[in-house]
């Protein structure tokens, strides 16, 4: 640690030591509780920390706000980049605060943001307020006089700085809060990724030797110097935000200290009435954020949370403590990792409805998540997908609500489709549902659906959500089964890519539809739970039968740990393991792409899932530590980005997504299952997809066997003939990958490739495009250097449907790997399904067209029989 100090110093860069070991971000998180209350420090390498202006998540708007010391007389700038610089030592970054130890002159000053989360407590984690604390102490042991002084700017309330803004000032019995908003709010609006209707307020506590001034920025901050104290006057010249910038100030005069007896505190909040307008049948819905039900204005609310200070710091320690504690058990990188994310992944907005009375309706908590770092789509259900382990651990009823809206709007007349919609619009914080989504991404969200939807209720206890929206569940079931979710073709996964037949998509859609037999279960209706389930697999299916060196994580395997569901054989772990263990020196410097078809790409959510997964804990730790790479890289700028390049972490997109609540995914396997407590009303019915499971599924056991050990036999006699080839790779002739990508006219370098399906309504600026892979070539290429080589894909086993008492048993996984060709698809925008037993003849009759293959290819090759797998 020295040494880097040393070498830091050396470079003429701020010297950092990170609480958790090596973690220098590209950003420091400063108050980050919604998605709009999302503030950063820009952190990259030659910043000039702390002397700077705090920026939004986007790193392209200044958010003004500072903060001063004066020492005899004489001051300083603690943040900001206004007055005379300080000397940062120290950075410290836990799951809740941010805290920068800063010397000026005489004084060594703590200045600490806090962003508390409340497990416990709905209300005060629905309030998008923080903290900022100050403290100090002579470095030099003797007393001296000492005030401190921050103000905030109106920037915060728009992204347009030309726009009209107005400010108050109202001191109640124990607060003093400044607040500014647009003199025309626009409601449900956003400019460069900030909302239009927003109120910020800045407040402190009441005290003798606490002062206020609003005005000039110059003027205020002079006021300051001067008299080490303000005038608690008011400017009310309403006027353009960035015309003679108006500062709302606070100053606090401590006498002479040679220490600071308690911290000088500040909030700052970014409050919006209504939080959510959401589409139902009878129209619009404004819902507010809910403390609200518990505080009946925003002032009330201030005079709790500056009163609470101590409390809270307290509940933050704990919570960081043990937090950390059981992350330090993993390893100190994943310690830096979850401190990192937690904020992120929390900065959602919860809210409650009111009656017809005007009261606030407690039981209706709907929570809504922004698609931050990619587009504004509401409750983006791969993000959730991804951050749902951070929900889960925080508090597993919050997860629920992160569901209810979405289930809700499908529930409901607004839709008509039988497969999971992948958002509730493009236009956050209006959340105007999806009634036509396009039907590429129907597997990976119906899936999603149901893993989510029983994990809330495995890990809550409360089956309560399963009983309303049983129905619903069971068509995104159906759906899957009827689309042959064991060899999907004409589907995408979450991240757009839409290889025919692709292993990650197929085991997610078999664990969502196991999750489906666990929720029947719950619910008592045995038949469903025995439809939907599997029973010991007796061979395998490969999904693809003639391509070898495409390859890609498979992420999805953690929903079998985390549901318990044991659907995969443990052989399969321990041979991925094996392969991960043996390919991490030949990965990019910051990872393995998430799919071989996607190049210089890394998805670290995925990532972190496929860590999450492994069996064995080097390779879960090796796997960290390459996320790690990246968090603490501040070569490039970018909030934490979900993805980045391999090759040298710049970010791609996902920058600030909470999709990095995936981070939490090794702790959510150490939580305790639950009893749930659910039922269902009226009789249980079979359903009529049994067949569909048997015709699906049991028709391909024929061949499986010989299907494996045929393509088993020929990778070992390849990798034999590659080996004699060369010596300078165990996977000889490099493949080159050419593609063409379409994308939309707004198509921007820094957000390619996250839009998951094309037509969705992503084309604004700002937003991702849409974004396809027309065709990838491969050709041989003996004289180029050898590539990484490929990682092994488990291919889908073949399951044969349960009897009616059967318990569900193991998906056993063979190596295969799914290809990308060219083709032209026409989808139909209709739900209809093709009957059961057409589907199930056409299943059967490619297995015998696959049987004659292979016995041709047999004749042709006279390759010696291959071993007996079972």
């Amino acid at each position: 640690m020295l040494f880097d100090i040393l070498l830091l110093i050396c470079l003429g860069f701020p010297a950092f030591v990170i609480a958790q070991g090596s973690l220098w971000p590209a950003a420091l998180p400063l108050a980050v509780r919604s998605p709009y209350l999302n503030s950063y420090f820009n952190s990259v390498a030659g910043a000039a920390l702390p002397n700077q202006w705090p920026t939004l998540w986007s790193e392209n708007k200044i958010l003004g706000w500072s903060g001063w010391i004066r020492v005899d007389g004489t001051t300083y700038e603690l943040w900001g980049q206004s007055g005379t610089a300080t000397n940062l030592t120290n950075v410290e970054i836990t799951p809740t605060h941010t805290k920068l130890s800063i010397t000026a002159d005489t004084m060594d000053v703590n200045v600490t943001w806090l962003s508390p989360i409340e497990p416990s407590n709905l209300a005060l984690q629905s309030l998008p307020f923080s903290y900022i604390s100050l403290e100090a102490s002579s470095n030099d042991g003797a007393t001296h006089t000492i005030q401190f002084y921050s103000d905030i700017s109106c920037e915060w309330v728009s992204g347009d700085s030309a726009s009209l803004a107005r400010w108050n000032t109202t001191k109640s019995t124990s607060t003093t809060y400044h607040m500014c908003t647009r003199q025309s709010p626009q409601t449900a609006t956003e400019i460069d990724n900030m909302v239009e209707d927003a109120s910020v307020y800045y407040s402190t506590l009441n005290n003798d030797d606490a002062s206020y001034q609003t005005g000039n920025d110059s003027i205020v901050r002079g006021d300051f110097r001067t008299n080490g104290g303000l005038f608690n006057s008011l400017d009310t010249n309403f006027r353009a935000i960035d015309q003679n910038f108006v500062v709302l100030g606070h100053a606090v005069d401590l006498g002479s200290i040679s220490s600071t007896s308690s911290p000088v505190v500040f909030a700052l909040g970014l409050v919006r009435d209504p939080a959510i307008i959401m589409a139902t049948p009878s129209g619009n819905q404004t819902r507010s954020s809910y403390f609200f039900s518990e505080y009946g204005t925003v002032g009330d609310a201030i005079d709790f949370f500056l009163g609470d200070f101590d409390n809270a710091q307290q509940r933050a320690d704990d919570l960081d403590d043990k937090l950390l504690s059981e992350a330090n058990g993993v390893s100190t990188d994943y310690a830096d990792l979850v401190s990192l994310a937690a904020r992120q992944a929390l900065a959602v907005d919860i809210t409650v409805s009111q009656s017809s009375d005007g009261t606030f309706n407690t039981s209706d908590v709907m929570t809504f998540m922004r698609d931050t770092g990619n587009s504004r789509r509401t409750n983006p259900v791969e993000v959730i997908y991804a951050a749902f382990p951070a929900f889960l651990y925080f508090n597993a009823t919050w997860a629920g609500s992160l569901l209810a809206p979405l289930l809700k709007y499908q529930a409901s007349s607004l839709y008509s489709r039988s497969y999971a919609a992948p958002d509730l619009g493009a236009s956050y914080p209006y959340a105007a549902g999806n009634s036509n989504p396009n039907i590429f991404g129907a597997l990976e969200d119906s899936a999603d659906m149901l893993i989510m939807g029983w994990a809330h209720a495995r890990f809550s206890g409360d089956g309560s959500m399963l009983s309303e929206y049983y129905s619903l569940y069971k068509n995104f079931a159906g759906y899957m089964i009827s689309n042959n979710v064991v060899k999907p073709s004409g589907y995408s996964d979450a991240d757009g890519v839409d290889n025919t037949n692709m292993t990650n998509l197929a085991i997610k859609g078999i664990l969502g539809i196991k999750a489906m037999s666990e929720i029947s279960s719950a619910l008592g209706q045995d038949d469903d739970a025995s439809t939907y389930s599997f029973a010991d697999s007796q061979g395998h299916l490969v999904s693809t039968y003639n391509e070898l060196s495409s390859w890609a994580l498979i992420y999805n395997l953690f929903a079998d740990k985390l549901l318990g569901t044991k659907l995969v054989d443990d052989s399969i772990y321990t041979q991925q393991d094996t392969f991960y263990a043996s390919q991490a020196d030949v990965a990019g410097s910051h990872g393995f792409l998430y799919d071989s078809t996607v190049p210089d790409q890394v998805k670290s959510h995925w990532t972190m899932f496929t860590a999450a997964a492994a069996s064995d804990s080097s390779v879960r730790d090796t796997l960290i530590s390459m996320v790690h790479m990246q968090a603490a890289s501040n070569e490039s700028a970018g909030v934490f980005p979900t993805t980045y390049s391999a090759d040298n972490g710049t970010a791609i997109s996902g920058q600030a997504s909470p999709a990095q609540g995936a981070m939490f995914s090794v702790l959510a396997l150490n939580l305790k299952a639950q009893s749930v407590s659910a039922s269902l009303d009226g009789k249980s019915k079979k359903s009529n997809t049994g067949a569909i499971v048997g015709g699906v599924v049991g028709g391909l056991a024929v061949v499986a066997l010989a299907v494996l050990g045929f393509f088993l036999w020929r990778r070992r006699q390849r990798q034999k003939q590659e080996r004699s080839d060369s010596d300078e790779s165990p996977w000889g002739t490099k493949h080159t990958t050419q593609q063409m990508m379409s994308v939309g006219p707004d198509y921007s370098p820094q957000q390619q490739m996250y839009n998951p399906y094309e037509d969705h309504p992503h084309g604004q600026p700002g937003h991702a495009p849409s974004h396809s892979i027309s065709s990838t070539t491969y050709s041989s290429a003996p004289s180029a250097p050898a590539p990484a080589p490929p990682l092994p894909v488990p291919i889908i086993s073949n399951m044969h449907p349960a009897p009616q008492s059967g318990k569900a048993g193991l998906v056993h996984l063979a190596y295969g790997t799914p290809t990308l060709t060219d083709r032209t698809r026409t989808y139909s925008s209709g739900t209809s399904n093709p009957d059961s037993d057409h589907q199930a003849t056409q299943l059967r009759s490619e297995v015998d067209n696959l049987r004659r293959e292979m016995e041709e290819m047999r004749a042709r090759t006279q390759y010696e029989p291959p071993p007996q797998y079972t």
